[in-house]
């Protein structure tokens, strides 16, 4: 019975490196793969081969995506993106509407930490939740450090030595004026809604506002090194362009995966994000900017150099390049901490972990999957007007800012770039030879 693996990716620029992977070894292990924009695979989910679809989380809106899907004969597995670096945990259960997870058949997550919350979430009930890592922990191994090469190559070539600020605002500085990304279900009441945004808003707002007033004064003291800031994928970049206008040796950079960005640094300061988790993997340090206590930011706190004040910032970034600051991001204390968080063993990668969880659940034994695109199935009249109404809103003024944010996070795929980048996981790996690449839709493509 063939297996298919529907692959969706939300934002290239975190997921799509990792997910191509999983995607190579699926193939390699007999699976029918597609791979593609989690909107476009969403939108040809009636003609697609019935398969295990994973999805990158279980919030909001996902729980009418997934009894959509089941309806078309997909089963649903969540590889759960969001859940390793969080506001908290109730905000984080405040996320899942009650009935979110009731077509899911699998969870997957990033460690023991975030499998022992998904386990106590009420909406989870008797749903399989397994810790099995990230294909982005892969990505960072030192058996792939090759693939970034070129990237890393390129990136000193253009801005020489740097240090890399990576922002996480989108709730306060979202790519769209005037919306937010904390949303929270239906069931929470909104008063709760309320005080809880306004509560992360305010702190988030605050912290904002510490790092533009930080950024003049750290480029100005690692001149005539380069002060290169990425903002969030959902974030505005004027703030960031506005703080530095004046200010020669920095830019505002937001281009490609973070991976080969922070591989380049020579130190790396963060606002509370995945980036700290990275970064120490790969051996980088990082400073972080904690003016006050935070409870997203426990864990990339816990892994940097945590300062205070933007002064202590400052001379901590400065010592760590000239030498005279003691910091290994690789201590027996930041391992220990990662070993609760992150399954990462050299000896097996995440995406087989993954693999062999999904043929467990779903192929053991299999549930009736076609192996064929339907390239003709009927579109449902509901699915026609839903489209015509998308086309309509994209030419409104807000439209166009949503499609341009939606370009942000996944430019279109050409089929010559990702066969490039097979390319270079064979020519890193050794492996994965064979594999043909053929386009389904726009940014949906098959492994065969």
């Amino acid at each position: 019975m063939s297996r298919t693996l529907l692959i969706p990716v939300e934002t290239a620029a975190r997921e799509f490196d990792g997910k191509l992977l999983l995607a190579l070894t699926a193939r390699k292990r007999g699976w029918n793969v597609f791979l593609g924009s989690q909107g476009a695979m969403r939108q040809r989910s009636p003609d697609l081969p019935k398969g295990v679809y994973l999805s990158k989380s279980a919030r909001r809106t996902n729980k009418k995506h997934f009894s959509r899907m089941r309806a078309d004969g997909h089963r649903i597995a969540v590889l759960d993106e969001e859940v390793l670096i969080r506001e908290s945990d109730a905000i984080y259960s405040m996320k899942h509407e009650m009935g979110a997870f009731d077509d899911v058949g699998l969870v997957l997550s990033w460690g023991d930490d975030s499998r022992k919350l998904l386990q106590n979430l009420p909406q989870l009930k008797n749903v399989d939740v397994v810790a099995t890592g990230n294909p982005r922990i892969d990505m960072l191994s030192d058996r792939l450090r090759d693939y970034y090469q070129d990237e890393i190559a390129q990136i000193k070539s253009q801005h020489g030595d740097y240090v890399l600020f990576n922002s996480n605002f989108a709730n306060v500085n979202h790519f769209i004026s005037g919306h937010t990304r904390f949303k929270l279900a239906t069931w929470v009441p909104k008063a709760q809604h309320a005080e809880l945004f306004n509560e992360v808003r305010a702190r988030k707002t605050s912290l904002m506002n510490s790092f533009v007033g930080l950024l003049p004064e750290l480029a100005n003291k690692i001149a005539p090194k380069k002060l290169i800031i990425r903002p969030h994928p959902s974030e505005s970049d004027e703030i960031w362009k506005r703080a530095i206008m004046d200010i020669e040796n920095a830019e505002v950079v937001f281009q490609g995966s973070v991976v080969p960005w922070i591989l380049g640094a020579e130190t790396v300061v963060h606002s509370g994000c995945t980036t700290a988790v990275e970064a120490t993997i790969m051996g980088v340090p990082c400073v972080s900017f904690s003016p006050f206590q935070d409870p997203d930011l426990s864990l990339p706190d816990a892994l940097s150099l945590r300062c205070s004040t933007q002064a202590g910032v400052v001379e901590a970034v400065d010592k760590l390049l000239r030498g005279q600051q003691e910091f290994n991001p690789a201590s027996p204390a930041n391992k220990a901490l990662l070993a609760d968080y992150i399954v990462n063993d050299a000896r097996k990668l995440s995406c087989s972990r993954i693999l062999d969880q999904l043929e467990r659940k779903f192929y053991d034994p299999p549930f009736d999957a076609e192996t064929e695109v339907n390239r003709k199935a009927d579109v449902p009249v509901r699915e026609l007007l839903k489209e015509f109404a998308r086309r309509l809103f994209l030419k409104t003024w807000l439209g166009r800012y949503s499609r341009s944010y939606s370009e942000r996070k996944f430019p279109e795929l050409k089929k010559d770039f990702v066969e490039k980048q097979i390319g270079v996981f064979q020519h890193v790996l050794g492996d994965f030879e064979g594999v043909k690449l053929e386009k389904v839709d726009r940014n949906v493509f098959r492994l065969r």
